[in-house]
């Protein structure tokens, strides 16, 4: 019989099935990591404290990190884009 946690482990887990698909997320997201903090600091603090948390367990298991994986391997160039705008709108406000 699994116990809650084991049951909810495993529904984190089913978030990024496939490990090559955590590591496409995880490996995006740290392209992109420091582009984020540069504009919200707190994303990037919540995020080293969800890392330090997960520790050297599958990163998979933790919800924070599994989410951000298969957001960052889907969808990894909107947040790109989103940044650039930012980037460009900010430069034209300049001049």
């Amino acid at each position: 019989m699994a116990t809650k946690y084991g049951m909810r482990a495993r529904k984190y887990k089913a978030v990024c099935k496939r490990t090559n698909e955590d590591q496409n997320g995880r490996k995006k997201w740290e392209a992109i990591k420091k582009s984020i903090a540069a504009f919200d600091l707190q994303l990037n603090a919540r995020d080293d404290k969800e890392e330090a948390r997960a520790g050297n367990l599958d990163r998979r298991l933790n919800h924070w990190t599994a989410v951000r994986d298969a957001l960052m391997n889907a969808h990894a160039d909107l947040f790109r884009n989103t940044r650039d705008r930012e980037n460009n709108s900010q430069a034209r406000s300049i001049k």
